[in-house]
C-alpha cells in the first residue's frame, strides 16, 4: 500500500534530519526530484497535490516522502541540506553539488539503494536567462490538476515548440473569438488594466502609432500590448496539459499553426466555411464585411493521435 508522508517539519535543519532518521521505515529509495519553484515538479511527478513541497522522494516499496525544506538552485541553508542528504544516500560529493546547485532535478538509484544518473528536465520554469527555460511572469501551474497555462506564447514560439514536442498530445479543444467557454471559463487573475511592459516589441513600429514625437512613441510602445486572460486552446497530453491564452489577433493564425504541426495541412482549408463565418466578426474585418449569419467564435475538437492518459 502506498503511503504518501507529509511531516511537519518545514526548516531545512529539520528536513535534513527527519530524512535521515525516517527514510529507513519508508524503503529504499528509487528517485528524488527536487526543484527551486515547485512549478516544474510537472515535468518530473505526478504526485504534487500544492506548491509547499520542493522536495519529492519516492521508494521501490511505493511510499512517498515530501518535504518543505530541502531545496536547490541557489546558495543558502536549503540547497546545502539537499546536498548532505544526497551524500548521506551515497552519491558522489561533486554530483552532489552539480544536483543541488541546478534550478531542478530528478536523481535516479537502483533496487540496492545506489545511485545511478540524474537529470534535469529538456524543459523549465525559470525568470533566470537560460536556454530550456520560460520566464515565470508568461505562465501558472496548477500541479494537482496537472495543467501549465501559457500566456501569450507568440513572445516566445521556440519555447513552446520544445514543449509540444515533449507533450505528445492526443487532442487539441479551440475556442477562437471572445468570452472563451474553454477550462470552465478560465480567466488569468491579474491586476485591473495590467499590461505587459516590453520596449521591444517585434509586432509594433513607429508607423503604429501617430505619435509626433520619438518619445510619444516610445511611451505608447511600452504600454501597446495587453497580456491574454482567457484559455482558447487546449492540448490534452499523457503527462499534463497545456493550455494556451493567446491574444484576439493571434488566435486563429495560432491554430492554424498547431494544425500544420501535428497534422500536416491547414484548419482554414478543412473549414472554410465555419471559418468565413468566423472572420466577419474579427475587429478589422468587420467594418469592411458585414453578414448577418456570421459568428462571434469558434470552437471544436481535434484528434491528434496521440497517448491518451485517460
Amino acid at each position: 500500500m502506498v503511503k504518501r508522508h507529509y511531516p511537519s517539519v518545514s526548516n531545512s535543519h529539520d528536513c535534513e534530519k527527519y530524512f535521515k532518521e525516517h527514510i529507513q521505515e519508508l524503503g529504499i529509495i528509487k528517485e528524488i526530484s527536487c526543484a527551486f519553484n515547485p512549478s516544474n515538479l510537472i515535468f518530473f511527478e505526478d504526485e504534487i497535490e500544492n506548491r509547499s513541497y520542493h522536495f519529492v522522494a519516492k521508494t521501490y516499496e511505493g511510499n512517498v516522502l515530501f518535504l518543505s525544506g530541502l531545496n536547490c538552485g541557489y546558495g543558502g541553508g536549503g540547497p546545502g541540506a539537499y546536498e548532505r542528504v544526497l551524500t548521506f544516500l551515497g552519491v558522489d560529493e561533486k554530483i552532489a553539488e552539480k544536483v543541488s546547485a541546478s534550478r531542478a532535478s530528478k536523481v535516479y538509484f537502483d533496487e540496492d539503494g545506489k545511485y545511478k544518473e540524474w537529470e534535469v528536465p529538456k524543459f523549465y520554469i525559470d525568470d533566470r536567462d537560460l536556454v530550456h527555460k520560460i520566464d515565470p511572469k508568461y505562465c501558472d501551474v496548477d500541479l494537482k490538476a496537472r495543467k501549465i497555462y501559457l500566456f501569450n506564447s507568440e513572445r516566445y514560439l521556440d519555447k513552446l515548440v520544445e514543449i509540444l514536442e515533449m507533450l505528445n498530445p492526443y487532442r487539441l479543444e479551440y475556442w477562437i473569438g471572445d468570452n472563451s467557454r474553454l477550462d470552465d471559463n478560465f480567466r488569468a487573475k491579474l491586476p485591473k488594466n495590467w499590461q505587459l511592459m516590453d520596449e521591444h516589441n517585434d509586432y509594433l513600429s513607429e508607423y503604429s502609432f501617430k505619435a509626433k514625437t520619438q518619445k510619444e512613441w516610445r511611451e505608447r510602445r511600452k504600454t501597446r500590448y495587453p497580456r491574454a486572460t482567457e484559455v482558447n486552446i487546449i492540448l490534452s497530453g499523457e503527462k499534463y496539459d497545456v493550455l494556451l491564452l493567446l491574444a484576439p489577433e493571434l488566435q486563429l493564425s495560432t491554430l492554424e499553426f498547431l494544425h500544420l504541426y501535428f497534422l500536416g495541412d491547414s484548419f482554414t482549408n478543412k473549414n472554410y466555411e465555419s471559418v468565413y463565418n468566423y472572420l466577419p466578426k474579427l475587429y478589422w474585418f468587420d467594418r469592411l464585411f458585414r453578414q448577418k449569419d456570421s459568428v462571434n467564435y469558434l470552437e471544436g475538437s481535434i484528434n491528434l493521435g496521440g497517448q491518451r492518459n485517460d
